[in-house]
Parts: structure tokens; C-alpha cells; sequence
């Protein structure tokens, strides 16, 4: 009965032993369970916290090249705008270039041309100097506007006297038809030893000179012009609204030597010159 007794409190001992240990056993378990569970949470919640902070990072810097971004698109519109003015500035200055080319051009251009031929140079009795002269005006092409003249003159210095007209440098700068150069009436020569007034009268007082001559119905400006030269050399208003910078007489001489030919220019941007141009050429030719 005792042993029955023993056996069954050691039976009931063991039991709750294992009772105990099943009990220990869950409860670590159980521990073990939430310290996994609260071990993988921390993680998750770092693993998020660094995703977090990295999505920040990664947002910043996209907005940092946005920002990059929008900065070189504007510079690229700024770019081509500025190439767009470049470009019509560029093409400004090409036509003022052509328009001042032009304007050069015309500028150097003889517009009218003549040349004094001095055939002969003779004392008289007297010891007076008289030169034989012929006066010829060309064209473009160096052939004679009219027939050629020949006249004496008293001395060995030959004058030739003109009334110059010279146009506002607008006209000459747009290369007006008719203004785009100095203008000039011939109006006689004459020798030191003599008046001027004695003087061969060279232009027809109040008309069109041949060389400006075109052949076509000439403009109330162009009558006007050439009916009253004088006139707008005396008037400074009338002068102006015509487009007339300057209108004078001018002279020019030099000391004649017999069988040199000698050449009037009357360049746009300037006045009345004179210059030798070699010995006298045939008269006969057709260019002179």
C-alpha cells in the first residue's frame, strides 16, 4: 500500500514536472516567439526609416536637377534669343555694309569728265603768251558728248570755271539718280592774261549740259535745276529743301606745256580737279 502510495505521489510528481516543463517550455517559447517578432519589427521599421531617408534624399536631389534643369532651359531661351538678335543684327550691319559700299562707290566715281588739249603755245610781238587749247567732253565710255572746240586764250596758265553743286550726303549714300554726285555747269575758260569775263564760254548759260543729257523726259527738278543754277547758290532755303548741301563757282588751273593733254574730273565727294593725262591722242578715234 505504502509502495502503491510512493509509486503514485512519484507518478504525480512527474506529471507535474512535465506539466512545469511544457508550461517553461511554452512561456520561453512564446518569449522567444515576441522577442523574434519585436527583433523583425525594429528591423522592418530601420529597413523603412533608411528607405525613408533615402526617398527624401533621392526627392531632393530630383528637385535639385529640376531646378538644374528649368535654370538650362532658360538659358537655352535666352541663347536663342540672343542668336535671334545676333542674326538680324548681323543683318543690319550687312545691308549698312552694302548700303555704305555703294556709297563708296559712288562716292569715287567720276561723274563728269573732260579734257583740254593744249595744241600750241606762241609769243606775239607784244611778248604776251597766247595758247592754242580744244576742249573736248566724253561720256562713260570716253567718246565725245559734242564736237570738240578750239579756242585762244591770253597766257600760259589756263583757267576753267565752273558753278559746283553738291548734293546732301544722303543722296549720295542712296545713290539718288540724279543727286547721288556733285553736279557742275563748265562755264568758260580763259588764260592769266586775260578777264575772266573774256573768257570762252563753255556750258549754254540756263541749260542742260550734253553729258547730263540722258535722252529722256527730263523732271520739273531736273529743269529747275539747270534754269536756275544761280539761284540756288544764292538761296540757303531753296538750297536745302532741293537736297543742296553746296552750290559755287569753282576754279582750277595749272601751267599748260603744248602737245599735253589735260583731264577735268568732277568727282562725286569732291570738286573740280585738273590733272595731265600724257600727250594729246588722235581726234579722229572714236574713244578719246
Amino acid at each position: 500500500m505504502k509502495l502503491f502510495q510512493a509509486i503514485n505521489t512519484l507518478l504525480s510528481t512527474i506529471v507535474i514536472l512535465i506539466i512545469l516543463g511544457l508550461l517553461g517550455g511554452g512561456v520561453y517559447l512564446g518569449y522567444s516567439l515576441y522577442e523574434s517578432s519585436r527583433s523583425t519589427q525594429q528591423v522592418m521599421e530601420q529597413a523603412l526609416a533608411e528607405k525613408e531617408t533615402e526617398l527624401a534624399k533621392l526627392s531632393a536631389e530630383l528637385k535639385v536637377r529640376e531646378e538644374d534643369l528649368q535654370k538650362k532651359e532658360a538659358q537655352i531661351n535666352q541663347l536663342s534669343a540672343d542668336l535671334t538678335a545676333a542674326r538680324l543684327e548681323l543683318e543690319r550691319k550687312e545691308r549698312e555694309i552694302q548700303r555704305l559700299t555703294m556709297a563708296l562707290q559712288l562716292l569715287k566715281v567720276d561723274r563728269r569728265v573732260a579734257y583740254l588739249d593744249v595744241l600750241s603755245q606762241e609769243k606775239t610781238e607784244e611778248g604776251q603768251v597766247k595758247t592754242t587749247v580744244r576742249f573736248v567732253e566724253v561720256d562713260e565710255q570716253s567718246r565725245p558728248v559734242e564736237k570738240p572746240r578750239t579756242f585762244v586764250v591770253q597766257g600760259d596758265k589756263v583757267y576753267v570755271d565752273a558753278l559746283v553743286v553738291k548734293f546732301a550726303d544722303k543722296y549720295v549714300e542712296e545713290g539718288d539718280p540724279l543727286r547721288a554726285a556733285s553736279l557742275c555747269l563748265f562755264q568758260r575758260v580763259f588764260g592769266n592774261a586775260q578777264s575772266p569775263d573774256d573768257g570762252v564760254r563753255v556750258d549754254r548759260e540756263n541749260d542742260q549740259p550734253a553729258v547730263y543729257k540722258t535722252g529722256q523726259v527730263r523732271s520739273d527738278f531736273e529743269r529747275e535745276l539747270w534754269a536756275q543754277f544761280w539761284d540756288f547758290a544764292r538761296d540757303e532755303e531753296k538750297a536745302r529743301q532741293a537736297g543742296v548741301r553746296a552750290a559755287h563757282g569753282e576754279a582750277v588751273y595749272v601751267l599748260v606745256q603744248p602737245g599735253t593733254r589735260y583731264r577735268l574730273t568732277l568727282r562725286a565727294s569732291d570738286g573740280l580737279s585738273i590733272t595731265p593725262a600724257g600727250p594729246i591722242p588722235d581726234i579722229g578715234s572714236e574713244t578719246l
